[in-house]
């Protein structure tokens, strides 16, 4: 019986239903804007992820650096109010899919990297920042369709 639950973890995890939980989304106060910065994770975050766009009532304005950096995730839903993903936020993950919110973002340097992407879909209002040093926020090989 041990065997067959094992079993149904590992399909439920390599199909990508199985999800991250929200509560465990490290969050950060910034008085100065006036709302939530995502800091990290505790623990390691697999499978499907959902940001929301509030935290204890107030709006959640950006995933920091590194935020998410070598977790174990599949896929991604960021909700509408998130202005900007920081450098390296969601490098060395597995995501195959990420699902970007209508209103106005900034993606900074690889943000994205390292992950099994082939494609994306982000809106016109949406930019990609790369220094003069940093890598871009996509692989090479992902195609970015603007809507």
């Amino acid at each position: 019986m041990k065997k067959l639950a094992m079993a149904i973890v590992m399909v439920l995890i390599c199909v990508g239903v199985w999800a991250a939980d929200p509560d465990k989304i490290k969050y950060e106060w910034d008085g100065l804007n006036g709302g939530y910065i995502i800091i990290g994770y505790d623990g390691i975050a697999e499978g499907r992820l959902e940001i929301p766009a509030t935290y204890r009532n107030r709006p959640v304005l950006l995933i920091d650096n590194n935020a998410f950096s070598g977790h174990r995730l599949t896929s991604l839903v960021i909700e509408s109010g998130i202005e900007a993903i920081g450098m390296e936020a969601f490098q060395n993950n597995r995501l195959t899919e990420v699902i970007f919110p209508d209103s106005a973002i900034y993606i900074d340097d690889s943000a994205f990297r390292n992950n099994q992407l082939t494609e994306v879909i982000i809106y016109e209002t949406t930019e990609m920042i790369s220094s003069s040093e940093g890598q871009p926020a996509f692989d090479a090989n992902v195609r970015i369709i603007r809507r």
